[in-house]
């Protein structure tokens, strides 16, 4: 009997580590942009997650931008997104 050959037709997976970005001291009076990627359920999300932290700390404005989920985002909304103190972004599948 011939031995038999199994293949896995699956790529080898590459992990870059990276470290996580830099957290706030403090959230009052910062801008704070929630960026929705158009998936499912993200944009009720981050609406939520935004209605409590302005319940939380009235002091803080918030703003919303959105992307398409499979593309980058747009270079005017990465202009907008670096005007901000922080991103709050949801991958909502």
């Amino acid at each position: 009997m011939a031995p038999l050959t199994f293949l896995a037709p699956v790529a080898p997976t590459r992990v870059e580590e990276r470290p996580l970005a830099g957290r706030l001291d403090e959230l009052a009076g910062k801008r704070i942009a929630l960026l929705d990627n158009q998936k499912a359920n993200a944009g009720a999300l981050l609406d939520a997650v935004g209605a409590e932290l302005i319940r939380r700390r009235p002091d803080i404005e918030i703003t919303v931008e959105r992307k398409i989920a499979t593309s980058p985002s747009p270079a005017e909304v990465m202009a907008r997104l670096r005007t901000v103190d922080a991103v709050v972004l949801a991958i909502a599948d």
